[in-house]
This record gives structure tokens, sequence and C-alpha cells, in this order.
């Protein structure tokens, strides 16, 4: 988790190492472990739940979505503005299913959740 954001792969490594495709995959999956910790009035999840989500949310921000001014990648890879997988040693703008710009983009913003979604792409 050190990483700032989650592994689709879990403990297992490929090649370019443990990888995630869908950056909005697990930040969905935070965001229900904390609303649910509130619904169960358990504060303790509902924590560990948004602490998750604000690290995926700035691990998409930072990895996935691609800033004209960011200096993460290189300027011949952030013209893609989005990466389809990020790896611990390649990020890549292509997913499992395609190379096309809306596999990349979509990938990445499904399931749209209103604010969720908005959170991760705009980072407001």
């Amino acid at each position: 988790w050190y990483d700032g954001h989650s592994w689709a792969t879990g403990l297992v490594a490929y090649p370019t190492g443990k990888s995630q495709e869908s950056s909005s995959e697990a930040a969905h999956g935070y965001l229900g472990a904390a609303l649910y910790g509130e619904a169960i009035h358990d504060a303790s999840l509902a924590a560990w739940g948004r602490l998750c989500l604000a690290t995926e949310v700035r691990g998409a921000q930072t990895y996935w979505r691609m800033d004209p001014s960011s200096d993460v990648y290189d300027p011949a890879f952030a013209v893609n503005r989005v990466a389809g997988g990020v790896a611990g040693g390649a990020a890549v703008a292509t997913t499992w299913f395609g190379s096309n710009p809306e596999y990349v983009h979509g990938i990445n913003c499904l399931p749209v959740l209103t604010g969720l979604t908005d959170l991760l792409i705009d980072g407001e």
C-alpha cells in the first residue's frame, strides 16, 4: 500500500511487477468500505475506508491521469493523458482487451459514480 495505490494482481508479480489496470475499481471498493463502516457505526472501518480511498485517489491522480505539468512520465508517454495499466516496472497505454483510447480512458472511469468519478478525473 505504500506505493500509493492498490495492486489488482495482489501478491502475484508479472514480469513488469505487480500491476493494476483500473484505478476506479479500487476507489469504489474503498468508498464502499467507508460507507459500510458508517452504516454499521464502525468508526474504525469507516476511517480505514476513507484513508484507503484518499490514498487511491491520490495514486490515480499521480500515476493514471497525466497532467501536462507532471514529471512522472516521459513526455512521449504523457501525451496519452491516461495510463491503461501501471505496474511496478512499467506503465502502458493499453488494456488487457485492447489499445483503443476509449478502452484506456473508459476502464479508468467505470463504474461511473457522480462525485467520485469527478474526483478521480478532475481532482476537485
